[in-house]
């Protein structure tokens, strides 16, 4: 498997090395880059060539774009969708290779890759969740969104990687977290999604009714923080309920 990768892009593309460059770059954040930030920290130049690459990436099925709120492009966000990709830069090219698998796992590197295969599964079945908040008939935007702190500015900024904005004038801003049994909404995290909520609210221009929606494997813990923010969650078996 790991000779596979490197004929991989060089048997489906002409000028793969474009498209090498772009998939690694994207491997390197969890997060997800805008165009001109993958552009930059690939060292690449802003033209035909790279944007034939990203499309014919995302057509095959290795990126996927997150449109933007405001539907501007340039506030878009790629990420890897090819589950092979994601994990030969992340194990197979690593130097813990060669380190025994349950040790690994048992780490906090493995923590955040679980994380990421999550939100990766959830952001692949967004149409499950909309079915699952009961918003599946309603005319609904699939976006992100984030807001950049300018410099030395006394400001916050802050990221939602996925949302629902719905034409009944509502937004559920979605919280994708990872754990093994209910996750615990702690005091720190609360404050967390209060700032969150509160920078969307100031920076968004947005007069819509927000509700937090929380995506979970087995669920939340119920306690004086979700009873405060969480208008309702979707638990990993709804991905796969019915259409």
């Amino acid at each position: 498997m790991r000779s596979e990768y490197s004929n991989l892009y060089a048997a489906l593309f002409e000028s793969y090395e474009i498209h090498e460059a772009i998939v690694k770059n994207l491997a390197s954040t969890w997060t997800g880059l805008t165009r001109d930030q993958l552009i930059a920290r690939a060292g690449l130049s802003s033209g035909g060539g790279v944007t034939k690459a990203i499309e014919e990436l995302a057509l095959s099925g290795f990126i996927t774009e997150t449109v933007a709120l405001d539907k501007k492009s340039k506030g878009s966000v790629w990420r890897i969708s090819d589950e092979f990709s994601v994990f030969y830069w992340h194990w197979m090219q690593s130097k813990t290779t060669n380190q025994n698998w349950l040790k690994m796992s048992a780490g906090r590197r493995y923590e955040s890759w679980c994380g990421y295969a999550f939100e990766s599964l959830c952001l692949k079945h967004s149409n499950a969740i909309r079915a699952a908040l009961g918003i599946a008939e309603v005319q609904t935007n699939v976006a992100s969104w984030r807001y950049a702190a300018k410099s030395g500015a006394d400001e916050e900024g802050a990221q939602i990687d996925l949302l629902f904005d719905h034409a009944d004038r509502c937004i559920n801003l979605c919280e994708i977290k990872y754990s093994t049994g209910e996750y615990v909404v702690t005091k720190s995290y609360a404050e967390e999604l209060r700032r969150k909520i509160r920078v969307f609210a100031q920076r968004s221009g947005r007069k819509e009714t927000l509700f937090l929606t929380m995506i979970t494997p087995d669920g939340i813990k119920p306690n004086s923080y979700t009873e405060e923010l969480v208008t309702n969650q979707v638990l990993l078996k709804d991905l796969f309920g019915k259409k």
